[in-house]
């Protein structure tokens, strides 16, 4: 039987990723988008609000999908930390769950984030890093997430927790695009120290990892990330020389976000062992293809 696959918040940094890979694998694809549909060939878009009960409902006994990769949520830079928009975004997700069920899916695959960890741990893993997060979006994150794998039902779940990812179409106020912003328009990046370790991964390779999961019979969490620590500035950086504009680069010329950890990185046993997923991007790779992208973007 074909996959007859319902992707959240398809038009999104993540979502719109998924979509030319589940046609790659010859899916039915149905998207769903609050305001903006995207021109993707073979995706049938679905203008939904899915904080809105009557619309979630009608939305899954329409399309009656297979198989679910929900990626929706408010994401906003600066606002989504803290967001009463969060806990309308938890109750949605699990009635979408529930919804699923109900309409015949197989399987839901539900998106969450490392801030639902205990940043004070040095490797973020359910076994060694308790989920007590510190802002009200880690905290609806985490029990959407607990909700979603201990689902009991005849459909399958897992829940991916992003680490930090970068490439096309990311808010311009994040790390990534706002330093190759700033250095494409011949302006000052201003950056903390940089001293921070992190673990990034390109958005097609953060796409590719989901597709995986959904494609997968695993069950349950899973981490999801490049597994190579990378410095910040080291980042910083490898942009700068793509630019051949490293002269711009003002490392400590702003304060470090308030709780900001020095090491935030994943165990992605998981993802690599039980799914056999590894990313198809090196770091530098990725970096390149981004700067190029926002190249291509500034000439517009």
């Amino acid at each position: 039987m074909s996959h007859r696959v319902l992707v959240t918040g398809a038009s999104g940094f993540i979502g719109r990723a998924i979509l030319p890979l589940l046609s790659a694998f010859g899916c039915e694809i149905h998207a769903v988008c609050q305001t903006k549909s995207l021109a993707v060939p073979d995706v049938t878009w679905h203008r939904t609000d899915l904080l809105l009960t009557e619309q979630r409902r009608e939305l899954l006994v329409q399309v009656r999908p297979t198989h679910i990769i929900h990626t929706a949520w408010i994401t906003t830079p600066e606002i989504y930390w803290t967001s009463p928009l969060n806990e309308l975004w938890k109750a949605a997700t699990l009635d979408l769950l529930s919804l699923g069920e109900k309409v015949g899916a197989e399987r839901f695959i539900g998106v969450g984030s490392c801030a639902e960890y205990d940043w004070s741990a040095e490797v973020m893993d359910k076994h060694t890093a308790p989920l007590t997060a510190a802002t009200p979006y880690g905290q609806a994150k985490a029990a959407c997430g607990m909700a979603v794998i201990h689902h009991a039902g005849a459909m399958s779940t897992a829940w991916g927790r992003l680490f930090h990812l970068y490439g096309p179409y990311e808010h311009p106020r994040r790390l990534v695009p706002s330093v190759i912003r700033s250095l494409l328009a011949g302006k000052r990046a201003q950056c903390t120290h940089g001293e921070q370790i992190r673990d990034f991964l390109h958005v097609s390779d953060v796409a590719a990892s989901l597709a995986a999961l959904m494609f997968s019979d695993y069950t349950g969490p899973v981490n999801i990330g490049s597994g190579k620590r990378v410095v910040i500035k080291q980042i910083i950086t490898m942009i700068a020389r793509e630019l051949d504009r490293e002269d711009l680069i003002d490392l400590g010329s702003i304060p470090a976000p308030r709780n900001d950890p020095p090491l935030l990185a994943p165990n992605v046993d998981r993802l690599t062992r039980s799914i056999g997923w590894k990313p198809a991007h090196s770091l530098e790779q990725g970096i390149q293809k981004t700067v190029e992208w926002w190249m291509q973007q500034e000439k517009k």
